[in-house]
């Protein structure tokens, strides 16, 4: 994932801060890009644990302490991307969707639609679309479903939850993806 190439405007939209802040965090993304390559040039392998270390837990401890330090720059949203790119990722690499936290950031955060260069020579392949739409969507869907554990439900559950104000919602999210997908995309 190129957390380098994140657009303000978007990341402004998706994480609900203001402009200058997405600016800022863009700005930081680059940092953590060039230690990804500074750790790939020198054969090392990236990965989460070290990604943590270097920008998210406090100095001198492990990532499975949990200890976050909260004084290194965009903490929170940092390591909310990386866990977001980590996730999405793992799940690419099995050929699965990815399903992720209810209450976290959306995969649009990661703007999987913007090419990595500005080229009309790169064109998108009617799989790769088709790719990038499926997993969208999911997510998108996903965002308005979740239920704790669909093993204990009735009939008349089933009945109580389609008339709820979560289900309508999906049913609208739903439907409208259906009818239009690409102003998933859209920000203003």
């Amino acid at each position: 994932m190129r957390l380098v190439n994140l657009e303000p405007p978007a990341l402004s939209a998706d994480l609900g801060i203001d402009l200058s802040a997405a600016r800022d965090l863009k700005l930081y993304l680059a940092t953590v890009t060039t230690h990804c390559a500074e750790l790939a040039g020198s054969g090392e392998l990236v990965t989460r644990e070290k990604l943590y270390q270097k920008f998210i837990v406090q100095d001198g401890t492990t990532p499975a302490e949990g200890r976050y330090d909260l004084q290194k720059p965009h903490c929170g949203l940092t390591k909310q991307l990386i866990d977001l790119a980590y996730n999405v990722n793992m799940a690419a690499g099995v050929e699965r969707l990815a399903l992720t936290p209810a209450l976290g950031m959306h995969r649009s955060a990661l703007q999987e639609w913007h090419p990595p260069v500005q080229d009309p020579r790169n064109r998108i392949s009617a799989p790769e679309l088709a790719d990038l739409l499926s997993g969208a969507a999911f997510d998108f869907v996903q965002q308005t479903l979740y239920l704790q554990s669909f093993r204990d439900l009735t009939i008349r559950d089933v009945e109580k939850i389609r008339g709820s104000d979560e289900w309508l919602l999906y049913s609208k999210n739903l439907s409208e993806l259906l009818a239009s997908p690409f102003d998933m995309f859209e920000h203003e």
